[in-house]
């Protein structure tokens, strides 16, 4: 699979998938709805229900640290960005 580029730098504010631009907000996090678009977009994959099945694996994520794993931003630019770990 030569269009994934792999994810370790931590000082990019973007990756990209075959011709899709995921974006990272400013606490590193990822976008899970353009993942979700660089996937095909089938509505039974969209973020909202990842969201639900993972609640568990996020609350395990957010113990001991600063920074909450998973954020929901709302309008425009908005999105579900999750850290690394959850990508």
């Amino acid at each position: 699979m030569s269009n994934i580029v792999s994810i370790k730098d931590d000082q990019t504010t973007e990756v990209m998938i075959g011709s899709f631009y995921v974006r990272r907000d400013h606490e590193g996090r990822y976008c899970l709805n353009d993942f979700h678009k660089a996937a095909g977009g089938a509505p039974r994959h969209k973020p909202t229900l990842w969201v639900r099945q993972a609640e568990e694996l996020i609350s395990e994520l957010a113990k001991g640290t600063d920074s909450y794993p998973l954020q929901t931003k709302a309008g425009r630019y908005g999105g579900t960005y999750v850290a690394k770990e959850l990508v």
